[in-house]
């Protein structure tokens, strides 16, 4: 699968296309080290070895990060980092947001009774039903806090195109990201 949608981006790319790419793959928090890698290295290793970290396997993401790097697409680092996800475990979606957003995302209010559903459903079968139901409430909220992340980091790119490289429930339309844009 990576290899076909790395392909696929590649063809677009070589044919003019020039998105953003949002990766999932970089804390959002890190976006000025993301950009000074961008700027001094050479290669994908390099980006990877100053910014990547032990939750990835990089081999994955070195093609798309070396086409990012031969026609100078914007990297745009767009997960949580396990900080920011901590907190929301503990204190909740909005607790990682700022007023405005939590308004926007209307994150005052009960998170949307099918998000919520279809996010417990993919991360007790994720782990194999043998996550402890206490934890199960805040990974939810970890996911959705991450989802919402990257839909307002999409959103910020406008009016520049943007490929979205992240997990597969990430791209979800009905419960992941798809459903905050």
């Amino acid at each position: 699968g990576h290899k076909l949608r790395y392909e696929l981006l590649r063809q677009r790319v070589e044919a003019g296309w020039r998105p953003a790419l949002v990766m999932e793959q970089f804390d959002r928090e890190n976006q000025d080290l993301v950009d000074k890698a961008q700027k001094g290295c050479a290669d994908a290793a390099c980006v990877i070895q100053v910014v990547g970290g032990a939750r990835w396997d990089w081999q994955l993401y070195y093609p798309v990060i070396q086409l990012a790097l031969t026609y100078h697409l914007p990297l745009v680092a767009g997960n949580l980092s396990r900080a920011d996800a901590s907190r929301v475990v503990r204190d909740g979606v909005a607790s990682s947001f700022d007023p405005k957003s939590v308004k926007d995302y209307r994150l005052e209010q009960p998170l949307p009774a099918a998000v919520v559903s279809g996010q417990q459903q993919e991360i007790v079968t994720g782990h194999c039903n043998m996550l402890p139901e206490m934890m199960i409430g805040g990974m939810v909220n970890a996911q959705v806090a991450r989802d919402i992340w990257m839909a307002k980091i999409i959103r910020d790119q406008q009016p520049r195109d943007v490929v979205l490289i992240a997990g597969n429930g990430h791209v979800r339309k009905d419960i992941g990201v798809g459903y905050w844009i």
